[in-house]
């Protein structure tokens, strides 16, 4: 007897007697209650000691006093502090959020309805730990009300956890077997399991409709059952060996009747050894192969037919291996004459690709040439453009010069007349200087005769003789200043004289300028014709040195093609060459070939 039964059966036990002792109490007359309730105690006491011995707890909860009451067991279960004070809200509380309706609802019953429970529910401790407890509770009635719920409290979780850990591992199996079966009747042939009885324990779905029976009815049936006694005999004696032998027998090909018709079947089977290392049956399987079997019988047919087109065709063969070695040598001679003419054509045209290369060269220099002489010739032919036009600038500008000098001398005959003029004024003003001086000295006099009067008119002649004074200060000021403006006018006369004489020498330099710029204008009016007949010459060069450059341009496009045309002739011929040398090869062990075949 294991341990869960040995708890469930202490339990049973416990509970039992629990019951009968609360059962007694409540139908004890009111004169015994108080030994009762001493007795009580003394059972209480004794239930404790039996349900920690037993792992069961006790709980009971009184109406009248509204208290719950736990064993020492019941306690230690719910993991509580030494001194917790249960109640029945606290002890609901206790279970798991999903097992509190179940054991409120349980409860509620029993106080109202007086319905007994047993219940099986997950609990969370005090210390957070979740575990399974069983739950049996009872009413008890006074009077026939009732007034108090009692019953026992366990700790199932071992055993629950091996119930659930049990169940998932048959959900499992029975998952996998599902699988298993699904498989199975997914092969595409015949799978079974005999027994060492010749019965079929299991069979899958392509089995079943091959025999138009369902699995149920084709398991637990014999071979004996399907086929006839010869065919059965012969199959059971085949499983017979593989279970004696405990030695598989793999893809063995083997007739195989049924109500269409024989058909083959590809069989394997394997010996089904138990645990104990007995052979307690055989699992086979079997493939139809007729199509097959088939096939290679139409093969076998068609290879028959073959070997004997063969050798039909063989003595035709014979007959024209004879023509072809006759053609074959025709063939050697030929191409020989082919490879040693191809050989010189091969040759000739590598030499004429060398000759048209440095051909090709040569007109690459010459056009070379060709760009820098037209290059020249244009760079000559824009410095005669600059020479004429800088003759006809240099023509412009002489003519200009020729234009300014008349123009210089025409004023340097005005500048002549106007220092004449000047001269003349001058002279006019030498003598207006003359009369000038005179008056002051004139004034001088008076000055010195009004201040004697003055002198001499005393006290009322003292202003006049002041403004003899300022007269005669006068006088002499301007005696001087006279005097300056004699020497400037000597000066200026000095300076005209001078401007006289250098303008009449700057008219003959004009004069001489003038003849000059006329020849220097001519010279370049010659130059200029000829600067323009030399741009002329110089164009006439830079046309024909860039028709000679495109004519040099195109000779040069043509060398490049007919070089790459020689190029692509050598490769051609080199081709050539080697399919020709190929060809006499191929032909000679064409020959030798057909040497070898002796019909």
């Amino acid at each position: 007897m294991n341990r869960a039964q040995t708890g469930r059966r202490e339990l049973h036990h416990t509970n039992k007697n629990y019951n009968i002792m609360m059962k007694s109490i409540f139908n004890l007359n009111g004169r015994k209650r108080m030994n009762a309730e001493q007795e009580l105690l003394k059972s209480k006491k004794l239930l404790d000691e039996a349900g920690r011995l037993a792992s069961v707890g006790g709980w009971e909860i009184d109406l009248k006093a509204n208290s719950l009451y736990w064993s020492e067991t019941t306690f230690k279960i719910h993991e509580v502090e030494p001194g917790f004070v249960p109640d029945l809200e606290t002890a609901i509380n206790f279970y798991a959020p999903e097992a509190v309706p179940v054991i409120s609802g349980c409860i509620d019953r029993a106080i109202k309805l007086g319905e007994s429970f047993d219940v099986e529910l997950e609990l969370i401790t005090a210390k957070k730990n979740r575990l399974w407890v069983r739950a049996v509770g009872e009413a008890y009635r006074e009077n026939g009300k009732i007034v108090k719920i009692g019953g026992m409290f366990q700790n199932i979780n071992e055993r629950k956890l091996a119930e659930i850990g049990s169940r998932k591992k048959s959900e499992q199996l029975q998952l996998l077997s599902n699988e298993l079966e699904i498989i199975i009747d997914s092969i595409p042939g015949l799978v079974f399991y005999k027994d060492t009885n010749n019965t079929y324990l299991r069979v899958n779905k392509y089995m079943s409709d091959t025999y138009k029976m369902s699995k149920k009815q084709l398991e637990g049936t014999s071979i004996n059952d399907l086929h006839s006694k010869e065919e059965a005999q012969a199959y059971w004696d085949d499983d017979l060996q593989v279970i004696r032998s405990r030695q598989p027998k793999i893809n063995i090909d083997e007739p195989w009747e049924t109500k269409s018709g024989r058909r083959w079947v590809s069989t394997s089977k394997i010996p089904y050894i138990n645990e104990k290392g007995e052979v307690v049956g055989v699992i086979g399987i079997s493939i139809d192969v007729t199509e097959r079997k088939l096939a290679e019988e139409e093969l076998k047919k068609y290879r028959d037919n073959l070997e004997e087109m063969v050798k039909k065709r063989t003595a035709d063969l014979s007959d024209i291996l004879i023509e072809v070695k006759e053609t074959v040598n025709i063939l050697v001679s030929s191409s020989s004459q082919i490879l040693a003419a191809t050989t010189q054509v091969a040759s000739g045209t590598a030499e004429t690709a060398t000759a048209i290369t440095e051909t090709s060269t040569t007109v690459e220099e010459v056009q070379q040439a060709a760009r820098l002489s037209s290059e020249k010739a244009k760079n000559v032919a824009n410095s005669a453009q600059q020479v004429a036009q800088v003759s006809q600038n240099g023509q412009k500008a002489v003519n200009e010069t020729v234009d300014g000098m008349n123009r210089i001398r025409e004023q340097m005959d005005s500048i002549a007349q106007t220092v004449v003029r000047l001269s003349e004024q001058t002279q006019s003003i030498g003598g207006i200087i003359a009369s000038v001086t005179e008056i002051a000295d004139q004034s001088n006099l008076l000055a010195v005769n009004a201040a004697i009067e003055a002198a001499k008119a005393g006290e009322h002649g003292r202003g006049f003789a002041v403004v003899a004074q300022e007269i005669k200060n006068l006088a002499s000021q301007s005696k001087q200043a006279t005097l300056q403006v004699r020497n400037i006018l000597n000066d200026v006369q000095k300076a005209t004289s001078a401007a006289v004489m250098a303008t009449e020498q700057g008219s003959k330099a004009v004069e001489a300028g003038v003849k000059q710029s006329a020849k220097a204008g001519e010279a370049i009016r010659i130059l200029s014709e000829s600067s323009n007949e030399a741009v002329q010459a110089a164009t006439q060069i830079v046309s024909s040195s860039q028709q000679q450059v495109i004519g040099m341009d195109q000779i040069g496009v043509a060398m490049q093609n007919i070089n790459q045309a020689g190029a692509e002739t050598a490769v051609s011929m080199v081709q050539s060459e080697k399919a020709a040398k190929n060809l006499n090869d191929l032909g000679q062990k064409l020959k030798d070939m057909v040497e070898r075949f002796k019909p």
